[in-house]
């Protein structure tokens, strides 16, 4: 049986040398007024490459869980478990919520979108990004008659700077000077240090200092 977790202050996580890892931040509730955890949350399992077992329980009868992937919600369900895919590098995180009405967190994507206008001229572009020190082709985009491109990166690994550049090739055959694009990706941000001051008289004030 997977370990359970119910202490609310810690996340539970998982994850293993593919780079793949669950994050599951634990959710209490406010029910009349007073704080009342009645979800429990089972350690992860991994059942293959890219799948991950997801199982949990809760002391209130009747329930329709919410079961939300980085911020979106991803299904609703009376089941107590339910199987995820996870790509290669992923870090999703997962929320589960057992009560109507209540909100997940903000969640934030694993990848980013590179965003680019049409050149004249242009045959296609290469996107590229800086892997173990060497520039290494992601797509190739054919140019047609789009007034913009888009391209949506793989899922980045977390507190890492991530290079890209997108560069276009003519008709004729030449290449135009590469644009860089620096992703400096953070996933689970620590919450910010900061001191709050509220001052009552007058002009009602709230004075936020950084610690």
């Amino acid at each position: 049986m997977p370990e359970a977790f119910t202490n609310i202050e810690t996340p539970i996580a998982a994850d293993d040398s593919s780079g793949r890892g669950l994050y599951l931040p634990a959710s209490g509730h406010d029910i009349d007024s007073a704080e009342f955890v009645s979800l429990t949350v089972n350690k992860p399992v991994r059942l293959g490459p890219n799948t991950w077992k997801l199982s949990w329980s809760s002391i209130l009868s009747n329930v329709t869980f919410s079961i939300y992937r980085d911020g979106e919600l991803a299904l609703q369900t009376k089941l107590l478990s339910h199987i995820f895919y996870i790509e290669q590098g992923e870090s999703p995180v997962f929320e589960i919520i057992d009560t109507p009405g209540g909100l997940p967190s903000v969640g934030f994507p694993g990848n980013s979108l590179i965003t680019w206008y049409a050149i004249a001229g242009t045959d296609h572009y290469r996107v590229e990004e800086f892997v173990a020190a060497v520039w290494t082709l992601q797509r190739k985009i054919v140019a047609g008659d789009k007034p913009y491109f888009n391209f949506r990166t793989r899922w980045l690994e977390d507190v890492t700077i991530h290079q890209f550049r997108v560069i276009a090739v003519g008709t004729n055959g030449n290449e135009s000077t590469a644009k860089l694009v620096n992703v400096f990706m953070v996933r689970h941000p620590d919450p910010p240090l900061a001191g709050f001051a509220y001052n009552g008289a007058g002009p009602k004030t709230v004075t936020i200092t950084e610690l």
